[in-house]
């Protein structure tokens, strides 16, 4: 499995979480939400003094939007969180929050929604695709010597993981074939539309034509959720937020080598699932001169 965090993007000029929280934060600002979400933010910093909730303290758009929709639509934030986020609501929630007219009703949320998607896609839309290709052409030889030399590494890279929301990988695809691209979509019968069926998948009823090789966590910004029935599809949820630590459970031949890790923010789930002689750092980022043979060392 190949995991792609945000330095994966960064590489090819798509700026990380961090970058995108402050565009549109400047964005929302702008357009007279920036007291709102000052508040919401400056709530959770002080929540989180210590860092025990957030990675590193950090809060970024993803988190700022669960609270906005939590604002809007209470019931159904408890009922998702669960039993003891209601009976804690139940002792002493604050129903008097501030900032209600600026949450007046569902509208106001899709106008930040559509702010927030706007800047997103503005940002996500132009990587330096030649950079790219490169990259992950190289990437994909790389598989191509490997697997000249050893039959253990057959599976290496069959599966790409990643957080970010771009279509860098995809754009890569439909220049080498090398390069996985199936996403899981199906295409409705009738129609010209592809959806996601989430079902299938969870059950692992999916026809091989159609089996996932590149899983986003995240979303995807040729995504969408269609009004009439809430299905995901594609343009042309709720994330799996425990996806990451599934992909790595009961997988006992596995190693993961990570590039230029954040070692604090997920050293804890790596050493829960892999011991330290099937654990890698590489400390050169992706992209860099020097990168493809510091990988190709893990495999001598």
């Amino acid at each position: 499995m190949l995991f792609l965090g945000a330095g994966a993007s960064s590489a090819v000029g798509i700026p990380a979480l961090a970058g995108l929280t402050a565009s549109i934060i400047s964005r929302l600002e702008a357009e007279g939400y920036g007291e709102l979400i000052h508040h919401i933010t400056e709530t959770l910093e002080r929540a989180n003094q210590g860092s025990r909730f957030f990675n590193q303290g950090e809060i970024d758009i993803e988190v700022i939007f669960s609270v906005l929709n939590g604002r809007i639509d209470p019931e159904t934030a408890l009922m998702e969180l669960g039993p003891f986020a209601i009976y804690l609501n139940a002792l002493g929630g604050n129903r008097n929050l501030p900032f209600e007219d600026k949450l007046r009703n569902e509208q106001d949320i899709v106008e930040i929604q559509r702010i927030v998607g706007e800047v997103i896609r503005t940002n996500c839309m132009s990587p330096n695709m030649d950079r790219a290709l490169d990259y992950y052409t190289q990437l994909f030889e790389f598989k191509k010597r490997i697997l000249g030399r050893t039959n253990r590494s057959n599976q290496l890279f069959n599966h790409i993981v990643t957080t970010n929301y771009d279509l860098v990988i995809e754009r890569c695809a439909l220049k080498n074939s090398d390069i996985p691209r199936k996403g899981g979509f199906e295409q409705e019968p009738r129609t010209d539309e592809y959806y996601l069926p989430l079902r299938k998948i969870l059950l692992d009823e999916q026809h091989a034509n159609y089996k996932i090789n590149i899983l986003k966590l995240h979303g995807s910004i040729d995504w969408r959720i269609r009004d009439s029935d809430r299905q995901v599809v594609r343009r042309y949820d709720q994330s799996i937020n425990n996806a990451f630590a599934d992909a790595l459970r009961n997988k006992p031949d596995s190693r993961i080598i990570i590039a230029n890790g954040n070692r604090n923010n997920i050293q804890g789930r790596i050493d829960q699932y892999f011991p330290a002689n099937r654990r890698h750092f590489i400390d050169i980022p992706f992209g860099n001169d020097g990168f493809i043979s510091e990988l190709e060392r893990f495999f001598q």
